[in-house]
């Protein structure tokens, strides 16, 4: 038996969706409940119509949600699911065979090459995780996925379970969660394990980007100091990133200044080279969106770039003032 734990808030266009794919799923020895943040629209009424236990809790995020449901789960293995999702029929089962062949305490899934919800932007989104999410040494993994993880119940309590300081503000809980669970146990993500999800349109993308860049770097500088050995916070993605940004500056300066047309060359270079995963799950997926998917992606490698140069903006403006808020937020994690 496992104990499948989902927070939920005023989820009521994707919560019936998410729950009749579980109970459709392959594997039927399980428990869900739900942990509710005091929704104000149909949820509550929605998964009335399942057999599960409902928790609520005041809203202050979903790590205190996530934790609150860990602490009701009658069963040893652990699932989190967001409420946005939709699980295949054998990504449970997936999941515990798994666990049961690799020995990891904790094993992540990620998302399907399809999006819930139609749009260039949420397909773009879900194809840039697709690459994001299979990229470098996955039997090491950092980030606690709790879009779609089975963990040890004892692995989570250890581990102190999640920081409930890191609320909806504070977007950085499952990269902070992971970074304390990676280095005592073994954490890892399985392509295999797949959910499909529902991604953000082009204005909630662009917020999307710009505050994780921002709240990551914030949790770079103050508490964990380096690349990470997969996901979106390699040393390649970075490179990656930047170099995009810098092929656009170096573009527009060459108008004034011809000799950046070399400039932006060699950054143009490393970008393609280091997005090469990107643009190979664009061709073999929807090779005609190609031509699209690279100027669109270079904005958005832009905005991230925006939000990381304004995260170092503030940590220095806050160390100058004596403000060290974000420093004791991280360090006390």
């Amino acid at each position: 038996m496992i104990s499948i734990i989902i927070p939920v808030y005023n989820s009521e266009k994707t919560i019936e969706r998410l729950l009749e794919s579980i109970f459709r799923s392959s594997y039927k020895k399980f428990e869900v409940i739900i942990v509710d943040a005091e929704s104000t629209d149909l949820t509550l009424e929605i998964v009335k119509g399942f057999q599960v236990r409902i928790i609520t809790h005041t809203n202050a995020g979903p790590g205190k949600a996530r934790n609150l449901g860990v602490k009701n789960a009658n069963y040893d293995r652990v699932m989190f699911f967001d409420s946005d999702v939709v699980v295949f029929k054998d990504t449970i089962e997936m999941a515990i065979e798994a666990m049961n062949r690799t020995g990891a305490d904790v094993v992540n899934g990620h998302y399907s090459v399809e999006p819930t919800n139609k749009g260039l932007f949420p397909l773009y989104k879900c194809l840039m995780d697709q690459h994001i999410y299979t990229q470098g040494d996955l039997g090491n993994y950092p980030v606690f996925e709790a879009k779609c993880c089975l963990t040890k119940k004892r692995v989570f309590l250890e581990t102190g379970g999640y920081n409930e300081k890191f609320t909806f503000q504070v977007p950085t809980e499952n990269e902070e969660f992971g970074f304390r669970i990676s280095p005592k146990f073994k954490m890892i993500l399985d392509p295999n394990i797949i959910v499909k999800h529902q991604f953000p349109g082009f204005w909630k993308l662009c917020s999307v980007y710009f505050w994780r860049t921002f709240w990551w770097m914030k949790f770079f500088l103050h508490k964990r100091k380096s690349f990470t050995p997969s996901c979106s916070t390699t040393l390649g993605m970075a490179i990656g990133t930047l170099s995009a940004t810098a092929t656009l500056i170096l573009l527009g300066a060459s108008i004034s200044f011809p000799p950046a047309i070399s400039g932006a060359a060699v950054a143009l270079i490393l970008y393609l080279f280091y997005l090469r995963g990107f643009f190979r799950i664009v061709i073999r997926t929807h090779p005609s969106l190609l031509p699209i998917f690279i100027p669109i992606n270079i904005f958005f490698s832009c905005i991230t770039t925006m939000g990381a140069c304004c995260s170092l903006i503030d940590s220095a403006v806050r160390k100058l003032a004596g403000n060290d808020y974000h420093e004791r937020l991280f360090s006390d994690s």
